[in-house]
């Protein structure tokens, strides 16, 4: 049906050399973008180095250094000597096929465009593999185990994945990749009809998959949906149950069981790990709307993270106590893991949770990821105690910024959380910028428990860019996400599906971790 394509990174960063200047500065240190006046001559080409974080290039013996975005004058036929300089971020690599040398030797033979990717050092690239069809594929949902699994849509020929929730035009599949090289290990189609679609697999303890299947309809309400149990080991079909609502989540339990939240009428529902039939189901409120958005187990108990939207009021029962006061807003609330009565609630900050878009938790932590839609377009980082108390929060972007920032995910990690988002400027993370000036870029950023930051790295990937993150038992970053244009990352140039119409297209990346090896922290 579909297959991967295998591309590996090998980091090997060389001594800092300093070759020959053959050119002349045209740009100063702080340029936003090279002057509108910079052309070509009869004898120089134009050279162009765009800097993406917190590092410099130097240019020739000369020592010019930039650290944003320089044009130089470069006669024909010369050869430029670049060098990545670390400065409170390390070197990743070159955008052409330099890779991750430190010195790259680049030819005039044109005009010649190159950036130098610097980021904080805690993970390295392993594999990137581009999900390849003979028609448009967009991941949806990553999950790992044994192996990496992931869901989505393969469109029909001449179409895009992407579509409303009641018209047709692909069919869902569940595949398996090799964590260690990226590779197919199996893929499952989910229909052939053209209105089905995949999303949000999970990976149980007894190595079974767990994924939805969404069948497209003419009549209300849309859709209907399926949870499907597969093979971890061949993808084979196991079991499958109709859902009443729509799925927003699904969590996997220690015990192979797993809970499950909806939309709509917000309920969460836990299954058992050998039965494939719900224990129980608890409906999050009475009376009213309630946007459920996120689902974490800690310990016995299940917390969730809800916003009630467009309502007078609604309470929520509980089950040692008063209901919690009527109001709109966000709330995070507790659950018992072998009941599903909820224990405890608490009301948030209204401005601390309007538009949820994902939940993780490390130890005593939940991280609530999100981005406003402004005015200003602002992103955010929430960390929060499990009873819903405040425990520090980062804000992305300010009114006069044109970065207009989104966080699309959050994971756990071994050392706290990783978020990925995607920025259309350069965006301060508060000790560190990622992206370059006017231009899109897709970011990953490792944050502690407290909030501090521990890593980030970027590279140049219009939206949608990452949109699923997910880690292993060795604290191995994974993730997947969907590009139209041909797109570079860490030195390897990862190419769309080949067929005759522009569409989406997906990826899926291994990092390895590998310590804190920054400088400057």
């Amino acid at each position: 049906m579909f297959v991967t394509g295998r591309r590996r990174y090998n980091r090997s960063v060389d001594g800092r050399v300093v070759g020959l200047c053959l050119a002349v500065a045209a740009c100063s240190r702080d340029a936003a973008r090279p002057p509108a006046a910079a052309r070509s001559t009869s004898d120089s080409y134009l050279l162009r180095i765009r800097v993406s974080g917190n590092g410099a290039v130097s240019v020739g013996r000369l020592g010019d250094r930039c650290s944003d975005d320089c044009t130089y004058h470069v006669l024909r036929g010369k050869t430029v000597t670049l060098t990545a300089v670390d400065e409170e971020d390390v070197f990743h690599a070159w955008s052409n096929r330099c890779g991750s040398d430190a010195s790259c030797q680049v030819k005039m033979s044109s005009d010649v465009s190159i950036r130098a990717e610097f980021g904080l050092d805690r993970y390295e690239l392993v594999w990137v593999v581009p999900v390849s069809s003979t028609s448009c594929v967009e991941v949806k949902g990553i999950a790992v185990g044994e192996r990496v699994v992931v869901a989505g849509d393969i469109a029909l020929t001449g179409t895009s994945p992407t579509r409303s929730s009641n018209q047709g035009g692909s069919n869902g599949f569940v595949a398996a990749l090799r964590r260690q090289t990226g590779e197919l290990a199996w893929t499952t189609p989910l229909g052939d009809k053209g209105v089905e679609s995949a999303s949000t697999p999970q990976v149980l303890s007894s190595g079974e998959v767990i994924a939805v299947k969404t069948i497209f309809t003419q009549t209300a309400p849309g859709l209907e949906q399926k949870l499907l149990w597969l093979d971890g080991d061949s993808g084979q079909l196991l079991a499958s149950t109709a859902m009443s609502d729509q799925v927003k989540a699904i969590h996997p339990l220690a015990d192979s069981g797993f809970v499950v939240l909806t939309e709509g009428s917000s309920q969460v529902v836990r299954f058992g790990p050998a039965t494939r039939t719900a224990v129980w189901t608890q409906r999050l409120t009475a009376s009213g709307f309630v946007s459920a958005e996120g689902i974490v187990a800690t310990g016995r108990d299940l917390v969730v993270a809800a916003v009630g939207r467009g309502i007078a009021s609604f309470s929520i029962p509980l089950g040692r106590g008063p209901p919690m006061a009527t109001q709109n807003g966000a709330f995070l609330l507790r659950l018992d893991g072998g009941t599903g009565v909820p224990v405890s609630g608490r009301w948030l900050d209204a401005r601390v949770v309007r538009h949820v878009t994902s939940m993780a938790m490390h130890g005593p932590v939940v991280a609530l990821v999100g981005a406003e839609r402004g005015p200003p377009r602002q992103a955010f980082v929430t960390g929060l105690s499990v009873d819903g108390s405040a425990l520090w929060e980062h804000v992305y972007g300010r009114a006069e910024d044109t970065a207009f920032p989104t966080i699309h995910s959050v994971a756990s990690s071994a050392d706290g959380f990783v978020v990925a988002g995607s920025t259309s400027d350069r965006l301060d993370l508060g000790r560190r910028q990622v992206g370059e000036r006017h231009r899109s870029t897709t970011f990953l950023a490792e944050l502690s428990p407290t909030g501090e930051l521990l890593w980030t790295f970027a590279w140049p990937l219009a939206r949608p860019g990452i949109a699923v993150l997910a880690t292993d038992r060795d604290g191995d970053l994974y993730v997947a996400g969907s590009f139209i244009n041909a797109f570079e990352i860490a030195g390897h140039r990862v190419e769309p599906a080949s067929i005759s119409v522009p569409c989406v297209s997906s990826f899926v990346a291994r990092f390895t971790r590998t310590g804190d090896r920054s400088p400057g922290l």
